[in-house]
Parts: C-alpha cells; sequence; structure tokens
C-alpha cells in the first residue's frame, strides 16, 4: 500500500483511499470551551483500539 493510503473494512466491504471516514461515538470532558487534553487522547486511543479490535484497521 502507498504512504498516505488507508484501508478499512465496512459493512459494504474493504475501502482504500486517503479519505476514508470512520465514527466513533464519545464524549470528551471540557473546562468552558477547551477540551482537556488527557481525556482527548484517552479517547482517540479508545477510538483506535476498538477499530483494531473489530478488524475496521489494521495496526
Amino acid at each position: 500500500m502507498p504512504d498516505g493510503e488507508i484501508t478499512a473494512v465496512g459493512k459494504h466491504g474493504k475501502l482504500t483511499g486517503k479519505d476514508i471516514r470512520l465514527s466513533y461515538p464519545v464524549r470528551v470532558l471540557s473546562t468552558g470551551s477547551l477540551l482537556n487534553p488527557t481525556d482527548v487522547r484517552v479517547k482517540l486511543r479508545d477510538a483506535y483500539d476498538y477499530f483494531v479490535a473489530n478488524g475496521k484497521i489494521e495496526a
């Protein structure tokens, strides 16, 4: 696979390209209008782990 391309597996099969959108529901802690950086990092890691565990992306 060339640099910059990603592959994802979805309900309609395998997709490869430079712009693939995956969604993962999450709530991030915030203070006023600022997001909590530690919570953002944890939630992004959770989403990544979820997609890898479910075969949506390769690690």
